[in-house]
């Protein structure tokens, strides 16, 4: 509200202008707090989001400086307007709800803003604002001023999308505006402002103003699954594991009560189904073969345009039963291990290769054996015959990391025999073998390998030891064991009390260290090393050890705090680095992470007191008063106030007399000792190299240095009454 009172006729001037009077006379700045009903919806958290209530004896067609009902202004005074509103050359739209709606003006140096107190609120909870804006034409504004409206939730601000003044008569169309906020206390203001962007003025309308609990859009997804690990045989068919395992509702698991799974298309596996729980189930009599089949998930609660999801899952069946099982519990790096590729169809056969994906060989040809033939599969429905030898290069592992090779092996004839090299790019190497495993069975060798240091790259080979040539190969698995740390800064504790940093003050380092999920084996005898803290057994961290075994399990992340004090370098050097990393065993092998390296910046605040004090060391005539000369002793005590050491101290002082230049010139006053008064904190930290003036060399904080010269009076100092 602005009120001219050089004017005999206020409310003429500030019509003219385009401002408003309130006469409380007229009624229309008398505000009437009546309790309304809430917005439909028990979530709603505003009160009068849509202004209305307000009376009708109130006029539209002015500037009527009118609150709405269950809010109040927050600065000048806003209207109580309606589609109806013409006057000064307005033009609105109906708003959304038909009824009244709030305008509020805004100039550079004038913004009008209304605010209600909203109660229910959850901290930490996120609400969605949403509200109807539009702009008008005046008589006081301008064609292409701009400007928008600037809501606050407590101490969250968000701008709304900006609005451009139109032609004269033109009616724009109201926009709907959104806003998320975060709830920092149960009870928060909310405020809506008025804010030109551009011009002398802008008139805003607002309207259908709500706030309630944020509800994220629905989703639903289904991801791909691939069963070929665990093929069902073909005569008595069987069940997958569920689809379900990889597919999200809402960023969530699947519930199988609250969703309905069909199939779409079968993919030629014919009688195939799927229950509600997602297990695919393949019919007896099943044909071998790769399938893949489509199905959907859907939630029948939602829109199916919006509820439902596909994806394909595909399914292996095999003739004959795998005779082992993968080894590897957690993942496994190295692709076609088993020889599955290329694919070869039944009836049992034994196939020329020319080439086996991710395999070389010094042969011709490898020649695959599926489906059973000559012997049974390991795993899958695919085995590689050795022949002279295969090799394959495996990348991809963490260089740190403990690898571990799994190989399935049986030979044709009771004399074949077979070994494995290891050879990595960092120059380590290890031989596996030979073993001869004869024609009964599968045997599974293991071993643990360790890379050298910068590895990037393993070559494996497999070769032919026994000379016969007729080696099977199948499942062959590289799983890897790692760390991984991670370092922060913590909490800084002011030993001393001084309020900032200070040797002898502690800093709290907070260390991340993590057994990735995929991760082969759980890891004992956890340990930090930290080039300053040393080193830290970790058998209980404060959190993370999620069973309690004290074991670093793959999957978990376990968290430990540690303390470093920090000496008076540190401060001198104004921060402090330290290099951490951790150790852990695997039962084969130690581990190590990566280096984790922290700098902590310190507030060096560099400060020194000087007290100067005098006595006599003659006075001629026992008067108790300098006179001409007469040798007066002075003393400098310099005192170290801040947290860094100083270099360099000296003391001038250009106050004596006839020396202007005492102690700082060529001649400084006679003679000048220094020495070390107070020794307040590490002994021997305050250090100078000859133990004499005019300067020492280190001063350590919280030590004082003390510097004194004699001064011997002449007549002019008397004269001058110095």
């Amino acid at each position: 509200m602005f009120i001219y009172s050089l004017f005999q006729n206020e409310q003429e001037r500030a019509w003219a202008n385009g401002l408003k009077v309130v006469s409380v006379a007229s009624g229309l700045a008398l505000a009437i707090l009546l309790g309304l009903p809430a917005q439909a919806g028990a979530a709603e958290l505003l009160v009068n989001g849509g202004f209305e209530g307000t009376p009708a004896t109130v006029d539209r067609n002015v500037h009527n400086a009118t609150a709405p009902l269950n809010w109040s202004f927050a600065n000048g005074t806003t209207d109580i307007f309606s589609a109806a509103t013409t006057f000064g050359s307005y033009t609105w739209q109906s708003p959304p709800d038909a009824g009244d709606f709030v305008h509020g003006l805004a100039s550079p140096t004038y913004n009008e803003s209304i605010l209600q107190s909203v109660t229910g609120l959850t901290p930490g909870k996120t609400y969605e604002l949403t509200f109807s804006q539009a702009t008008s034409f005046s008589d006081w504004s301008a064609v292409g001023n701009q400007g928008h409206w600037v809501v606050s939730l407590g101490t969250q601000s968000q701008a709304a999308s900006a609005l451009t003044v139109p032609a004269t008569g033109v009616a724009l169309a109201w926009q709907q505006q959104s806003m998320l906020f975060t709830a920092t206390s149960t009870t928060q203001s909310l405020v809506l402002k008025a804010v030109v962007d551009s011009g002398n003025r802008i008139d805003l309308g607002i309207d259908s103003v709500s706030l309630q609990p944020y509800v994220p859009p629905f989703t639903i997804t289904a991801v791909d699954d691939v069963f070929s690990s665990a093929p069902i045989m073909g005569g008595p068919g069987g069940s997958t594991t569920s689809v379900h395992v990889n597919d999200t509702v809402n960023g969530a698991a699947v519930d199988p009560a609250a969703i309905v799974t069909t199939i779409v298309s079968d993919g030629g596996l014919t009688g195939v189904s799927v229950d509600a729980d997602g297990l695919v189930h393949v019919p007896a009599g099943t044909a071998s073969g790769s399938y893949t089949l489509r199905y959907r998930i859907c939630d029948p609660q939602q829109d199916p345009a919006i509820g439902c999801a596909e994806a394909n899952a595909t399914v292996l069946v095999v003739d004959t039963p795998p005779a082992g099982a993968a080894s590897c519990s957690g993942t496994n790096l190295l692709a076609n291990g088993g020889f599955e590729a290329p694919v070869y169809p039944a009836p049992p056969s034994a196939n020329s290769a020319a080439a086996v994906s991710g395999w070389s060989t010094a042969d011709a040809s490898v020649t695959i054996l599926d489906h059973g033939y000559q012997v049974q599969q390991h795993t899958g429905t695919q085995a590689a015959i050795l022949g002279t030898g295969l090799s394959t290069t495996l990348t991809g592992f963490n260089p740190r990391s403990e690898l571990r090779v799994h190989w399935a092996h049986r030979g044709l004839y009771a004399g074949d025999a077979a070994q494995l090299l290891l050879t990595d790019d960092a120059g380590g190497s290890l031989g596996d073998g030979p073993y001869t495993p004869g024609t009964a069975a599968w045997q599974v060798h293991s071993r643990t390998y360790v890379p050298g240091a910068g590895a990037t790259s393993l070559a494996m080979q497999f070769l032919d030891t026994g000379g016969l040539y007729n080696n099977v190969l199948d499942t062959v698995e590289v799983c890897q064991t790692y760390l991984t740390l991670a370092k922060a800064e913590g909490t800084r504790t002011d030993v001393d009390s001084s309020g900032g940093d200070s040797a002898g003050d502690t800093i709290s380092y907070i260390f991340t260290i993590a057994n990735p999920a995929g991760n082969e084996v759980a890891l004992g005898g956890v340990t930090l090393v930290d080039d300053r803290i040393g080193t830290v057994s970790v058998t209980t961290p404060a959190s993370g050890d999620t069973n309690g075994n004290g074991l670093l399990d793959p999957g978990e992340t376990w968290t430990v705090s540690a303390s470093d004090t920090l000496t008076q370098a540190d401060l001198d050097a104004g921060s402090v680095t330290n290099i951490a990393h951790a150790e852990a065993g695997t039962g084969a092998n130690t581990i190590r992470s990566g280096d984790a390296q922290v700098t902590a910046t310190l507030a060096r605040q560099p400060a020194l007191v000087l007290a100067k004090t005098w006595s006599f060391v003659t006075d001629a005539n026992g008067d108790g008063k300098a006179g001409s000369g007469d040798v007066i002793r002075y003393a400098y005590a310099v005192t170290n106030t801040g947290n860094v050491s100083v270099a360099g101290v000296s003391v001038s002082d250009t106050t004596n007399g006839n020396d202007p230049a005492f102690l700082g010139g060529a001649s400084p006053g006679q003679p000048v000792t220094v020495s070390l008064t107070t020794d307040a904190g590490t002994t021997g930290d305050s250090t100078d190299a000859d133990n004499a003036g005019p300067v020492w060399d280190t001063l350590a904080p919280g030590d004082t240095v003390t510097f004194t010269a004699d001064y011997s009076v002449v007549q002019a100092d008397v004269d001058a009454l110095q």
